[in-house]
């Protein structure tokens, strides 16, 4: 799991509106950037390393399958 990158509010919109046209790349560089905050956060909820690995790999999936359905507005 790559850590925690600083991503300001403008550039993770950029990233999310190139994820929505397919860019995987772009797909990648956003996930990079919030893999470990939805991770830690599933992790606290659940109380389980492999739920919180779920969590993770699901959110990944629906980010890439489902773009549309991420707002950009979530805060850690």
């Amino acid at each position: 799991m790559v850590g925690i990158r600083n991503l300001d509010d403008a550039t993770a919109l950029q990233l999310l509106e190139r994820v929505r046209e397919g860019d995987m790349e772009a797909f990648a560089e956003l996930f990079r950037a919030i893999n470990r905050r939805v991770f830690l956060f599933a992790k606290h909820r659940l109380g389980d390393r492999e739920d919180a690995e779920e969590v993770l790999n699901d959110t990944a999936m629906e980010l890439w399958q489902h773009p549309n359905r991420f707002r950009g507005d979530s805060r850690s």
